[in-house]
């Protein structure tokens, strides 16, 4: 979120209490001046003292009156009976005093903000202080704001109704109030929610010192040359990466605690044992660097800043004013995070050169991407044939190597890591001095054993186990995996068919409750406000029947734009099919293939599916605002019977497996 837009959710409700109650006090002071004319010229008393009082009570300034700094002032409250609007000039000041502080609050977190994302670029500890203290900082700020702004919001909607319509609405009232308190308690409940310091990894497995003496004593020859201690427990899975960290992992047969070192046995058969050992160099590199134990101390509060700033914004407009808060605070510190991120890695990287050479971490590197994409091809070419198993992971990568155009993309990609951002590989390798095109010679002549091979043997029955619930998961993904576009050509009879078959349509039908409260029921309240504003403004500014004119004219309006909204939700809707998705009021359908992005986002508790066209076109419902072409198109999820969760997996799955 922009600064403008934060401070626009932020401010709005003490910039509007400041503007109502700097103009109330003469607005009273106007009325009670026409009221005191008024009656002094119906009063019975001489000529003389009557112009004088009418002097008097023409330049009177209330707000000093009502202070009472002289006896005079006490006598013309006592007087002329001000004891009432007096308390409401106190009230009045006392508001504005606490919309200045809710400013203030603002401006000194946002000088906070900005100071500690300033000293978290220094060090990893201060990284972590930094953090903690911009954290509790927006946490108390939300929770300050939104208490000071629920007790603002409803004073100030009180005295500007009675400014605009002499009485007080207390329906209205009541519903602010309730919005207010339903803010507070879902940011409370999300601030307290337990963060839990583990993960899973239910593909690996804890791999013995006796199952493999050769891979323990190398991990431990590695680490005494860097100059850490070695890992508490070695993990092997079948997931294509390599990773250290100091929080818990549940696995296949337990739970490991410590210090964790996670090796993958796929990538194992087409490294080098010196490229392994590079690659562990470089994840021992993170304990050396205290990078594990820095993720330990900051991964909760980072993970608690993504958890909470996701339930904010699931909890509707009433927790907009925290939802600004946090996801500001989440914004500036992100591109701090990813530029120490990109340090360490770069750091990890030149101690897995040290122990090994810069050409094995390098070769490695390349290698994790591209047998990344040599599982997707032989996935896809499995599809094709239609087998239910892959080839073994050396003859898959040695297959890939052969395919043309496979090195276009290796510099620009990025590693994934459960838990941490990595730079580019181009990076990383212009980093290590080495060359793409060296790398790309060296890697296709490469004939030298597997550390797999050379570290395995036999009797690692953990190995053995992670290896059979690979085999049997791959069996059982490709066998009952659907047809892609990319494979069958839809456009002939028997491709269509084929598909038709694997990808059957989807349809949800529109709850009507969800629609009412997602999208019909905020108009409505609108609606009411207007109403409520408009009729009583109109009858007591004008005349009494005309207040009832304009009331029944705008409950029409409301009622008419409301239903007519209401039917248009009750036909959308949704359907997948093999032609595209679309909502039956839709006069077309939106092929697969027109759109290159989606993306799904939860906002004032509504989730909205974003489709990004490759080409803009008009969009396909009926009677659109915009006539013309459109690149975005959005679809409402919120309203539909199915979870919008569910909705939006099905439409991922149809576009990647049918664009």
């Amino acid at each position: 979120m922009k600064l403008i837009p934060f401070l626009f959710f932020v401010l709005i409700v003490p910039s509007l209490a400041v503007v109502v109650f700097t103009a109330s006090p003469a607005q009273q002071g106007k009325a009670i001046t026409e009221s005191l004319l008024q009656s002094l010229e119906k009063a019975d008393m001489p000529a003389d003292a009557k112009a004088e009082w009418k002097a008097a009570v023409a330049n009177a300034d209330y707000e000093v009156i009502c202070r009472k700094e002289t006896e005079a002032h006490e006598r013309f409250v006592q007087t002329i009976g001000l004891e009432s609007a007096c308390s409401n000039l106190k009230w009045w000041a006392v508001s504005r005093k606490v919309a200045y502080a809710d400013f203030a609050i603002v401006a000194i977190y946002l000088m906070l903000l900005f100071g500690s994302a300033r000293m978290a670029k220094s060090s990893s500890a201060q990284l972590i202080r930094a953090y903690r203290l911009a954290w509790l900082a927006s946490i108390f700020t939300s929770v300050v704001t939104l208490v000071l702004m629920a007790t603002l919001g409803v004073y100030t909607l009180f005295q500007l109704t009675v400014l605009l319509t002499d009485r007080y609405l207390p329906k209205l009232l009541l519903m602010v109030f309730i919005a207010a308190v339903v803010a507070l308690f879902q940011v409370l409940k999300t601030i307290f929610k337990k963060v839990p310091l583990e993960f899973t990894q239910g593909d690996a497995a804890e791999v013995e010192p006796g199952e493999a003496p050769l891979l323990w004593q190398r991990v431990r020859e590695l680490a005494e040359k860097i100059g850490t201690e070695p890992p508490t427990s070695i993990l092997v899975g079948s997931e294509l990466n390599f990773f250290v960290t100091e929080l818990s992992i549940s696995h296949m047969n337990g739970k490991s605690h410590g210090r964790v070192l996670y090796l993958s046995s796929r990538l194992m058969k087409v490294l080098t044992t010196g490229e392994v050992e590079a690659v562990i160099g470089h994840e021992l590199g993170h304990f050396k660097g205290q990078d594990t134990a820095l993720t330990r101390a900051f991964y909760p509060f980072r993970y608690k800043a993504g958890l909470t700033l996701g339930h904010l914004q699931e909890g509707g407009f009433v927790t907009l004013p925290a939802v600004a808060l946090v996801a500001n605070f989440y914004e500036v510190f992100e591109p701090v995070i990813a530029t120490y991120s990109r340090v360490r890695e770069l750091k990890a990287d030149e101690i897995g050169a040290s122990v090994s050479s810069p050409g094995d971490i390098a070769r490695s590197l390349v290698k994790v991407q591209l047998h990344s994409r040599a599982y997707e091809a032989a996935y896809v070419m499995a599809l094709k044939e239609g087998k239910n198993e892959l080839p073994a992971e050396t003859e898959m990568f040695a297959s890939y190597l052969k395919q043309d155009g496979i090195w276009d993309e290796v510099g620009a990609a990025h590693i994934v890591h459960p838990i941490d951002s990595h730079p580019p590989t181009a990076d990383r390798l212009r980093a290590l001095g080495c060359e793409l095109e060296t790398l790309k010679a060296e890697i296709e002549k490469d004939t030298q054993p597997s550390a797999f091979d050379a570290w395995f043997s036999e009797g690692a029955h953990s190995v053995k186990q992670v290896e059979q619930n690979h085999e049997q998961l791959v069996k059982a993904f490709v066998s009952t995996a659907k047809v892609s576009g990319a494979i069958v050509d839809i456009k002939t009879p028997e491709g269509r068919a084929r598909l038709e078959k694997a990808w059957a349509p989807q349809k949800w039908e529109v709850s009507p409750l969800k629609a009412i409260w997602e999208t019909v029921m905020p108009w409505a309240i609108v609606g009411v406000v207007f109403i409520m504003l408009g009729g009583t403004m109109t009858g007591q500014k004008i005349v009494p029947w005309l207040g009832w004119l304009v009331g029944t004219a705008l409950t029409a309006v409301t009622i008419v734009l409301l239903y007519r909204r209401w039917q248009g939700l009750k036909e959308s809707h949704f359907e997948l099919t093999v032609d595209g998705l679309k909502l039956n009021s839709w006069t077309r359908a939106v092929a697969f293939s027109e759109i290159t992005n989606m993306n799904g986002s939860v906002h004032n508790g509504t989730c909205t599916l974003t489709l990004t066209l490759a080409t803009p076109a008009v969009h396909p419902a009926k009677g659109h605002w915009r006539s013309g072409p459109v690149k975005e198109i959005a679809v409402n999820l919120s309203i539909y019977r199915a979870g919008h969760e569910d909705i939006y997996a099905a439409v991922g799955d149809y576009w990647v497996g049918l664009r």
